[in-house]
């Protein structure tokens, strides 16, 4: 089995918040938790799966993006095993957006957890900003659709002004005291 280590330094994540305060893709992922929590299975194996690549991409880093669809992630399980998992995809329409995929049981019974994301490189750590998240219940999806719309304007609008996204990171894992 082969791991590439794409970042050797830190990797970051951050979920984007609105103007209103709230984090989309951050509350998204709670809900699923707290369904989770209530002993739905597939939404107890979607948080599993979910937690289980945000942990590989800590420990790996996000591949550059040319190399997204080339490369698999192998994901370790909670026995210990790992396996090929395709974590990633890149949005080809869409740079330097990145969708993390997880999916569970097959459509239409089925559930396929997407998030969208962009990762960003500053003093050593590698920032990977998420956007949104949603549940697909078939292959397309307008409602995708939107929420990728959505993340190139807050891309746009990182580009114009990264610190801002960058201090965002730091408030969340190290909220001010009062």
């Amino acid at each position: 089995m082969i791991i590439l280590l794409y970042n050797m330094g830190k990797v970051k994540f951050v979920y984007v918040r609105r103007e209103n305060g709230s984090r989309p893709a951050l509350d998204f992922i709670a809900n699923i938790a707290a369904k989770a929590r209530q002993g739905l299975p597939y939404f107890t194996q979607m948080a599993i799966e979910i937690r289980s690549g945000i942990k590989a991409i800590e420990k790996t880093g996000v591949p550059p993006w040319n190399l997204i669809n080339e490369q698999p992630f192998y994901v370790e399980t909670p026995t210990g095993i790992s396996v090929k998992f395709e974590l990633l995809k890149r949005l080809d329409y869409n740079f330097p957006l990145v969708e993390f995929r997880v999916n569970v049981g097959s459509y239409p019974e089925g559930y396929a957890f997407r998030m969208v994301l962009f990762t960003h490189y500053y003093q050593g750590t590698e920032y990977v900003f998420v956007t949104n998240a949603m549940i697909k219940r078939q292959t397309s999806s307008p409602e995708f659709d939107e929420m990728v719309k959505e993340a190139v304007e807050i891309y746009k609008d990182f580009r114009r002004n990264p610190i801002k996204y960058i201090r965002m990171g730091d408030s969340y894992e190290r909220p001010k005291k009062s």
